[in-house]
């Protein structure tokens, strides 16, 4: 394993450990928001839709039973669940990056919702557009109905005026009350659909078919020409009716079969709806855990890296502390330099490392120094004896003393030049003293301030 002794690869793994948790925590914590959000709009949608599925039915059975025709409600119902499941659809599947088993029966039940979904709202927009259509034939069916009633009436009005029997005035006086109550037999079983109207109907549906066709076929009737007109009349129109009365029967009976179909249905729909809801509440109950697992994760290493920034941290100033102590006793000490300083950390090795050197330059220097003033005194004196012995022959010699002159100018030159050298070479040995007592001041001031 990897011995980490530098400063500086510590405050690195410190500080991107932290930023590194910091970061995910942050991120945990955005995540876990747009996923509440995601997932409470999920639900509630989810949720609408089994009050969607209830609202439909109830539509239905509302259209159906009652006179007023608004399809306004059932229409949007209808279009909101459509709208809801396609976007339930895309967004679980959108979802489902890591394909859990969860969101893989999530998409199966969804599937299964909009499997049921399109054969039931089918039946509905069948249902809805015979309901439509009865509802204009209603209308008609009044005014034939009343059409009707009226050509019985005008039967009976001849019959009297001929002087027909009382048989066949009665019988035909009958066909309007018959007539009415085919009206409003039909008309309440087209209303509500009960077994009871549509037996009452037929029963006088039966009675006036079989009037009309004996006054069809009666040859008394015949006899009368002008009679008989209005009894064929009565009769044609009558055939006319009545068919169009049975097509009326037949949308009704298969409104009531829609609805029986959507009742049944419903229910189906309903449950699987539930049990969307149901994975949706146990998708995020999980989704959930998992952020309150990873929270405790996170708070695990955070802690982890407290105590790990600690002991960096104390390791550090373990190895200052030893530095300054150990360069104590370099400044005392510095042949053994070496051996003093022996830290563990890499900046302080090279701290270490760079003092010494230094240390050993300024004793080697001060070395010279006091070399180099010896050397000056020496040459000094050597300067001055040659002076003095030149001066000497140079009197002893016998020449002209124009040249004499000349000469004692040179060595006077040669004496100057030696005195200025002397003179620059004792301002060098006094400067490098004064750069030897600057740093033994400083050396002293140091152990002043350790002790």
């Amino acid at each position: 394993m990897v011995k980490i002794n530098s400063i500086k690869t510590r405050l690195n793994i410190i500080g991107g450990l932290f930023t590194i948790l910091v970061i995910v925590l942050i991120a945990s914590g955005f995540s876990m928001a747009y996923r509440s959000e995601q997932d409470s709009y999920i639900v509630n949608i989810s949720g609408k839709q089994r009050m969607l599925t209830q609202k439909i039915s109830k539509e239905m059975f509302f259209l159906h039973f009652k006179d007023i025709y608004d399809f306004r409600n059932i229409n949007s119902a209808l279009e909101e669940f459509e709208s809801n499941l396609e976007s339930l659809t895309i967004i679980t599947k959108k979802d489902s990056i890591l394909r859990s088993y969860d969101n893989k029966r999530l998409e199966d039940k969804l599937d299964e919702v909009k499997n049921k979904w399109i054969p039931f709202k089918k039946e509905i927009l069948s249902a809805i557009e015979i309901i439509r259509h009865i509802k204009n034939d209603t209308k008609i069916l009044n005014i034939k109905t009343e059409q009707l009633l009226n050509r019985s009436d005008e039967i009976v009005e001849i019959m009297e005026k001929e002087k027909f029997s009382p048989y066949y005035i009665n019988v035909s006086g009958r066909q309007r009350m018959l007539t009415q109550r085919m009206g409003m037999f039909v008309k309440r079983y087209l209303k509500d659909g009960d077994k009871q109207n549509y037996a009452l109907f037929l029963e006088a549906k039966k009675l006036y078919d079989e009037t009309i066709s004996s006054f069809f076929n009666d040859e008394n009737i015949k006899k009368d020409k002008t009679l008989y007109l209005y009894v064929s009349n009565n009769y044609n129109y009558w055939q006319e009716y009545k068919s169009y009365i049975e097509n009326l029967i037949k949308f009704e009976s298969k409104i009531n079969n829609s609805i029986e179909y959507i009742y049944q249905n419903n229910i189906t729909l309903l449950n699987t709806m539930d049990e969307v809801v149901s994975l949706y509440a146990k998708e995020n109950e999980a989704k959930n855990k998992t952020f309150v697992i990873s929270l405790y994760i996170i708070s695990i290493l955070s802690i982890l890296g407290a105590f790990y920034a600690y002991s960096l941290a104390r390791q550090i100033n373990l190895g200052m502390q030893e530095f300054i102590e150990k360069s104590k006793m370099l400044s005392s000490n510095v042949e053994s330099s070496s051996a003093i300083l022996n830290p563990r950390d890499d900046e302080l090795k090279k701290v270490s490392e760079n003092l010494k050197d230094y240390m050993e330059k300024v004793n080697k220097a001060m070395v010279d120094s006091s070399n180099t003033i010896l050397k000056v005194e020496n040459i000094a004196d050597e300067l001055e004896e040659i002076v003095q012995g030149i001066g000497k022959a140079l009197e002893n010699l016998d020449i002209e003393e124009s040249k004499k002159n000349r000469l004692r100018k040179k060595i006077s030159a040669v004496e100057d030049l030696a005195i200025e050298s002397t003179e620059n070479l004792i301002y060098i040995s006094k400067m490098l003293t004064k750069f030897q007592k600057n740093l033994t001041d400083v050396s002293n001031e140091h152990e002043e301030k350790d002790n």
